[in-house]
């Protein structure tokens, strides 16, 4: 389907941990002798946007086309053009959890389905929110394909993905279109199962937007992942988070993290911790996770496994 040079990416970042230098992925790629053991691959291809990046996603038989923003310039612009390492962990999450559901159908005592509910209203679809998607939108297509794995308990679904930068949104467009059929069947898509993509702003003041734009946000789960890198981002993240947790008592919001990012740990976590009626609860992220992790996408520069975080958000019952 592609032609040109591959190449595999492997391994960590070596360059010194700088928050720009991760975010514009700016970090050196070598060519690697393939030993079957690397999922990571590049493709020259200008086909779809930038490079291309196959995925092989664990646990599954499916492989996405993933093309990041084209260079301007030599430069990767904005934040948001390709995966980070803390998008696939989320990804590993939510397949890891698929798994857990599946096996929770087989064996009802086999225990706790975090993310994908036990018991779901069939009468109208399941919905997944994933805030600041990028280009990519590597989790929230993961979160697409559990779906597609758990169609006894979810017959309908709606993937919501979504950014507030323009060029973005029309990559993660040609992403999607480039993949779907690999997610959802022509039998399924007879039915309600679909993955949309479209424009979210923190900062809108949301009861003045239109009805049919608010009912996005009546999400049953809530993916994100790297979200919060200054207090700007921190404030609004808070806005709609609070929003969210407002206007759906059982959602459920999953955020992957880089812990001492400006504004997390000041700001996003002692608010919600603070909020009446809201829970924050840790989610393990274990090695075995982020082993399969690296599998997708390096974790880069000075980070270890340590400096990354995971919450889940929800009301109190």
């Amino acid at each position: 389907m592609m032609d040109g040079k591959t190449e595999e990416r492997n391994g960590d970042i070596d360059d010194a941990d700088s928050f720009w230098d991760i975010a514009l992925m700016q970090y050196p790629e070598e060519k690697l002798e393939d030993d079957g053991d690397h999922d990571c691959t590049i493709n020259d291809s200008e086909q779809q946007g930038g490079k291309v990046t196959l995925y092989r996603l664990p646990n599954t038989s499916i492989t996405l086309e993933l093309a990041q923003l084209p260079q301007e310039e030599g430069v990767w612009s904005p934040v948001g053009c390709d995966a980070w390492y803390a998008s696939a962990l989320l990804s590993c999450l939510v397949l890891q959890e698929a798994e857990k559901a599946m096996m929770s159908d087989e064996f009802p005592s086999g225990g706790r389905c975090g993310i994908f509910p036990p018991v779901h209203d069939t009468s109208r679809p399941f919905q997944v929110l994933e805030l600041g998607s990028g280009a990519k939108a590597l989790s929230g297509l993961a979160a697409a394909v559990a779906l597609s794995r758990l169609s006894n308990r979810f017959p309908s679904w709606t993937v919501t993905l979504t950014d507030n930068q323009l060029e973005v949104l029309h990559q993660m467009e040609r992403n999607v279109a480039a993949n779907q059929s690999k997610i959802i069947s022509a039998e399924a898509s007879r039915i309600i199962q679909r993955i949309n993509v479209d424009y979210l702003d923190w900062g809108t003041n949301f009861d003045e937007i239109d009805p049919e734009k608010q009912c996005i946000l009546n999400a049953d789960v809530v993916l994100g992942s790297e979200l919060v890198y200054t207090e700007e981002t921190a404030s609004a993240l808070i806005k709609i988070l609070l929003t969210l947790l407002k206007r759906n008592s059982g959602v459920s919001i999953w955020i992957v993290q880089v812990t001492d990012r400006h504004g997390w740990s000041e700001i996003v976590l002692p608010t919600l911790e603070s909020h009446p009626g809201v829970i924050v609860d840790t989610v393990p992220l274990t090695r075995e996770l982020h082993d399969t992790a690296r599998t997708l996408v390096p974790m880069g520069g000075a980070l270890d496994q340590y400096a990354f975080g995971a919450v889940k958000i929800s009301n109190a019952t």
